[in-house]
């Protein structure tokens, strides 16, 4: 089966165009797949998740059309993390700070990202996609 588990944190086997490796009418994304291809091996983030879902519903369609699928290729996403009540980490490649301004960063832009969301002002381009 395609399911099990194949490495540690693994989950779905996956190739390039996230299709199941058994099955090439089953694809997957985000945190519960495991590609079999090493170097296309995500970090397991929202960002990352949204990323896959905008290559996997594009090969869905061209599969259904018959047309060339795209492989997925995953983009290096910054993020924030809090860590505690005062305390964030910032993650960019191999770029790692740690800090109490950084939590206050990640707040202004969370804070801005909601506000824009009331606004309907969801940008294409914006932290979380």
């Amino acid at each position: 089966m395609g399911g099990e588990r194949a490495l540690p944190g693994g989950g779905m086997l996956v190739n390039d165009y996230l299709q199941l490796v058994n099955d090439e009418h089953v694809f997957g994304a985000g945190d519960c797949i495991c590609p079999i291809n090493p170097k296309i091996t995500p970090i397991k983030t929202a960002q990352n998740a949204v990323d896959m879902a905008k290559v996997l519903s594009y090969n869905i369609d061209a599969l259904l059309r018959g047309k060339k699928m795209k492989k997925y290729l995953p983009i290096n996403n910054m993020f924030y993390i809090s860590v505690g009540k005062n305390m964030g980490m910032y993650v960019f490649g191999n770029t790692v700070r740690i800090g109490k301004e950084i939590k206050a960063k990640k707040d202004i832009l969370e804070l801005s990202y909601v506000d824009n969301l009331r606004k309907g002002k969801l940008l294409e381009n914006n932290i979380y996609c």
